[in-house]
């Protein structure tokens, strides 16, 4: 499971990340707004990682949330998202990067 997670923590963190090359006319305008970002997946795996009552309430408020984000605070989510998939569960390094994920310092 944490290979399946961090192979999709690459993933999603390629996404946010400015593209190289020419022109590409195969990116949708949802993510030209955002960036590219997959926020569906974000939430999915904050869900699973972290769950939503303390910070999002659920998925549509997570996933409006970090649209909001710019990319550097969302790049810096989806690294505390990892950090917390990292740490044991019910630990206090998981709640601590879990509240990075969620947006709060230093993901502010």
């Amino acid at each position: 499971m944490k290979r399946f997670f961090f192979g999709f923590l690459c993933a999603l963190c390629l996404s946010i990340a400015p593209a190289c090359g020419g022109d590409d006319d195969s990116s949708s305008d949802a993510d030209a707004a955002t960036g590219g970002f997959d926020a569906e997946g974000f939430c999915t795996m904050f869900a699973d990682t972290c769950g939503f009552a303390d910070w999002f309430g659920d998925q549509a408020g997570c996933v409006a949330a970090v649209n909001g984000f710019d990319s550097t605070r969302q790049a810096c989510v989806v690294e505390h998202l990892g950090f917390a998939a990292g740490s044991d569960e019910g630990s206090a390094d998981r709640d601590m990067h879990c509240g990075h994920a969620s947006g709060e310092s230093p993901c502010d």
